[in-house]
């Protein structure tokens, strides 16, 4: 779970860098912190060994999926990619994430977990980086 926080931390920086804070209010600054305050306090609160759990089955599928599209199986690797993509969403602790991550959706509108199902759709797993 903190690899998750360590990333919207990461990224508010780059999706704050196109506002200009010094045309920003008092109080737009003081709402925005608060914001920060409730998305870091909802993330506590998320189970961590659970997000453990996903994370140890997410590497294992990884490696199948590169298996997959390694051994030029790409119709089997997107299917198992999709598939662990609607497991994982289902999963009462990535949900809980995605309640959380919508705190910080205005400030950071493409959060990576918000959206996995759908862009996994639209691009094709053995084609990613």
């Amino acid at each position: 779970m903190n690899r998750y926080l360590a990333l919207i931390i990461l990224l508010l920086p780059v999706a704050a860098s196109g506002q200009h804070f010094s045309s920003m209010s008092e109080s737009d600054l003081r709402d925005m912190t608060q914001q920060m305050e409730r998305f870091q306090t909802c993330i506590e609160q998320i189970d961590q060994e659970a997000m453990k759990e996903i994370d140890r089955r997410s590497i294992k599928v990884e490696a199948l999926i590169q298996s997959l599209c390694a051994r030029g199986k790409r119709d089997e690797a997107q299917e198992k990619a999709l598939s662990w993509a609607r497991e994982a969403a289902a999963e009462p602790a990535v949900q809980e994430m995605k309640r959380c991550g919508e705190i910080m959706k205005e400030q950071i509108p493409d959060l990576p977990f918000l959206e996995l199902e759908e862009d996994i759709a639209r691009h094709h797993v053995c084609d990613a980086e």
